[in-house]
């Protein structure tokens, strides 16, 4: 059984290197984070599927510096071995000028006991 504590402070490093790493334009290590068949949302206007498009969608904006600032709402275990964490927050960015949106993450467990997201959902308006 994996605990409240121990899913927040996963979710807290995790966030940690996918910030790193999108500032440092690593795309090619962060889209490791991504399930293989992850799917990138931008809720209500346009989603991808798999890695390869998903990249294609994060690498103009790592180019351009943006800054994301993260909050996170909570965060919750499902399934019945701890399969998916569930992780909800709201960002801001620059773009943004100061107006908060969601976002939503569900993370899925793969073979080597690790998380990566499975499903990444944001809004910007």
């Amino acid at each position: 059984m994996v605990s409240q504590q121990e899913i927040d402070n996963y979710v807290e490093t995790f966030q940690k290197t996918y910030e790193t790493l999108f500032k440092a334009q690593k795309i090619d290590e962060l889209i490791q984070l991504y399930h293989p068949q992850a799917a990138f949302v931008q809720a209500g206007i346009v989603g991808v599927i798999g890695q390869k498009a998903i990249q294609e969608k994060l690498e103009p904006f790592a180019q351009r510096g943006v800054v994301f600032s993260l909050t996170t709402t909570r965060n919750l275990i499902a399934g019945p071995n701890a399969e998916f964490i569930i992780h909800e927050g709201t960002y801001t960015s620059e773009a943004l000028n100061g107006k908060v949106q969601p976002y939503l993450q569900i993370f899925k467990k793969v073979e080597n006991g690790k998380y990566v997201i499975y499903h990444n959902e944001y809004t910007f308006n």
